[in-house]
């Protein structure tokens, strides 16, 4: 899944655990050199060794919403690695949120769940064009999620800025072509990261397997190779969609 020059640079947010984490692991083993960004910092650097250290990964710290951190730690990663050539954007609040009807969420609840969850990718995406210029190019991968279909989890906030997340990617798809930089979307089922193992019960997970096609649980690793495809130039004639990743949960 190489792109057509010799060195990949991939930045993830929100690696220090769960999809981000596994996603690095599966970048790495593919050749990929790897950043990897993240608020937890002690749970990060645990990841870049997992990801060998050296000239072939960086860990930065990150916070998503907060433009200057952004912004620092961006320049930081193509000053280390020398060039930024994929970015996936996964940061975000999920399992850290309460279930309740739309009329019982805080509105301070509501507004730190889409700075993080749609104005962190929006900083990210602003702040890495310029990078991805110099490189050639680039892809930008957002993760969205089937909640968007649905809408029956009483996350009203989570599921409003994952669908955000869509208008991101279609509109920035179509001023960033021009740059040869494409933005896409994944949308995952229900993944049994360990977060969500830890606040959603078994019989909650089998729930969900049953519904699908395949009618399975839903891993982290079932992320990586979709991600693969789409940040590499495998996919370099495709932009602005959106690629359900659920196992036959939904159609779209």
């Amino acid at each position: 899944m190489a792109m057509t020059h010799e060195r990949n640079v991939v930045l993830i947010t929100g690696a220090a655990q769960g999809i981000g984490r596994v996603v690095a692991a599966g970048f790495a083993q593919s050749g990929w050199e790897v950043a990897v960004a993240d608020l937890q910092i002690d749970k990060l650097a645990a990841v870049a060794q997992e990801l060998g250290g050296g000239a072939r990964s960086c860990a930065v710290s990150m916070d998503v919403t907060d433009e200057a951190s952004v912004a620092a730690a961006i320049a930081e990663v193509e000053r280390r690695l020398g060039r930024i050539d994929a970015l996936i954007n996964n940061a975000a609040l999920f399992t850290q949120l309460t279930r309740r009807p739309l009329v019982d969420v805080p509105l301070a609840e509501w507004q730190r769940v889409m700075d993080v969850n749609l104005a962190g990718p929006f900083l990210t995406t602003r702040h890495v064009v310029e990078p991805m210029r110099r490189a050639g190019g680039g892809s930008i991968v957002n993760i969205s999620t089937v909640g968007i279909y649905h809408g029956t989890n009483q996350l009203v906030h989570y599921n409003a800025s994952k669908a955000g997340l869509i208008g991101l990617t279609r509109t920035a798809a179509a001023e960033l072509g021009r740059f040869n930089i494409r933005v896409n979307a994944v949308a995952p089922g229900s993944t049994a990261t360990e977060a969500v193992m830890a606040v959603s019960s078994p019989e909650r997970l089998a729930e969900k397997a049953r519904k699908r096609c395949l009618a399975r649980v839903q891993t982290p690793e079932d992320l990586v190779g979709p991600l693969l495809f789409l940040a590499s130039d495998q996919s370099r004639f495709v932009t602005g969609q959106l690629l359900n990743v659920d196992g036959g949960e939904f159609f779209h």
